[in-house]
């Protein structure tokens, strides 16, 4: 049975940016504040990307599970005005997203992040820095479709080394020239400039534009 959200629906609002610019962040963040949040990495147990399923504490979940747990984790907020997600290709991982929420995105508002490069290095750096090298040598391996064999041996050769900043600001050179989403000409993503990575600052920005005005906590 195709599940079909209650009418009106909450508001879907979509944080958006490049690889690295503190979307997860904003997003754990804003849940610690005790508003409705929708973390469907969390949900699909992966992070989308090649690297994705690294650091993950569980497989990711069959199709119909993961679909049963996004039915679910949007009722929980069915009477919300808003529910806060963060931008996904459509598939994460093997995981993909259903028609209806993709619907309920299409209606929602976009937040896109636009935060200098050499602090998206360092985020990323510090979310995949601690993990083993051998399971980050294996997962650049799958890039091999992806770039020639000097390429692959030159970030591995990062890696080995501990040039953990080369190896990101090169991969994020590279999603940045290769991941471009599409929006329909009625939600065009708001965009917001940082000069720096502050998540708390980041996200009252966000809830600033929205006119969301119950304060935010440390």
């Amino acid at each position: 049975m195709v599940f079909t959200p209650s009418v009106p629906s909450p508001k879907v609002i979509v944080i958006a940016g490049p690889t690295g610019s503190g979307k997860t962040a904003i997003l754990h963040f804003i849940a610690s504040q005790r508003f409705p949040v929708i973390d469907l990495e969390a949900l699909a147990s992966h992070r989308g990307s090649v690297f994705g399923e690294l650091g993950q504490t569980t497989q990711q979940p069959a199709q119909p599970v993961f679909e049963h747990l996004l039915q679910t984790a949007w009722q929980q907020y069915q009477n919300a005005p808003f529910i806060f997600t963060e931008q996904e290709a459509p598939a994460i991982g093997k995981c993909r997203l259903p028609q209806w929420f993709l619907n309920e995105l299409k209606k929602g508002s976009t937040i896109y992040l636009d935060v200098p490069r050499q602090y998206r290095v360092q985020h990323i750096v510090a979310d995949y820095g601690s993990l083993p090298c051998e399971e980050l040598l294996a997962a650049t391996e799958k890039l091999s479709e992806r770039f020639p064999a000097d390429t692959i041996a030159q970030l591995k050769q990062w890696l080995v080394q501990g040039h953990y900043n080369l190896f990101a600001d090169f991969m994020l050179q590279y999603y940045d020239r290769s991941r471009h989403y599409k929006y329909a000409a009625e939600t065009l993503p708001a965009i917001l400039s940082f000069q720096d990575y502050d998540v708390p600052a980041m996200t009252r920005a966000i809830f600033q534009h929205l006119q969301i005005v119950r304060p935010l906590a440390d």
